[in-house]
C-alpha cells in the first residue's frame, strides 16, 4: 500500500495532474511517522518535478547503524528518503 491510499477522503484520482488532497477532513499518519512540526522540526527541503520546494509534512527517522529519514508530502504520491547525518 502506498502512502497516499490511507489519508481519508479523496474526492480525485491521485492520478489526476489537478490532484489534491482533501483539506477539510482529518488525516490519517500512517504508522511510525510524526507531523514534523515544532521544536523537533527536521529541515528536508524537497524539490519537485515542477521546480517548487516543499517541506515535508509527516517523518520517520530510522536509527540503524547509518540512520535514515522517510518523508512524506501530503500533496505528493511519493515517499522521499535520505540518510540523516547527525
Amino acid at each position: 500500500m502506498e502512502h497516499h491510499q490511507v489519508w481519508s477522503r479523496h474526492e480525485n484520482s491521485t492520478t489526476s495532474p489537478n490532484y489534491t488532497p482533501s483539506e477539510d477532513g482529518p488525516d490519517i499518519v500512517p504508522a511510525r511517522f510524526v507531523r514534523n512540526t515544532g521544536p523537533g522540526r527536521i529541515h528536508f527541503p524537497i524539490t519537485d518535478s515542477q521546480g517548487v520546494i516543499h517541506q515535508p509534512n509527516y517523518i520517520q527517522v530510522a536509527m540503524t547503524y547509518d540512520p535514515f529519514i522517510l518523508t512524506i508530502i501530503k500533496s505528493s504520491p511519493y515517499l522521499y528518503g535520505q540518510a540523516l547525518h547527525i
